[in-house]
């Protein structure tokens, strides 16, 4: 019973890593980009210190992103590396 008490509980967290992975790259790194895109083809006018701080937000930002997908991933390596111990029946 242990053991797949764990199995389920590491799959969970791989499950909750992917979903605000999913939710933080549309929401939070698809507007940097854009304004860092915009201000590189001069569509958009930003000082050098807004474009500073804002190209190490993106990079802070994305390394955070980066633990989170290598947890996600470890956790499902995990999930699928442990052994499920079958119940013994009661039946006689």
């Amino acid at each position: 019973m242990e053991g797949t008490v764990v199995v389920t509980l590491v799959a969970v967290v791989a499950s909750v890593m992917f979903l605000i992975i999913w939710a933080v790259t549309p929401t939070v790194f698809w507007p940097m980009i854009h304004e860092l895109y915009g201000a590189a083809t001069g569509k958009m006018v930003r000082s050098d210190a807004e474009l500073i701080a804002l190209a190490r937000r993106w990079i802070i930002c994305d390394w955070f992103r980066v633990g989170l997908i290598a947890v996600g991933f470890l956790a499902s390596v995990r999930a699928i590396s442990l052994p499920i111990t079958a119940q013994k029946s009661s039946t006689v």
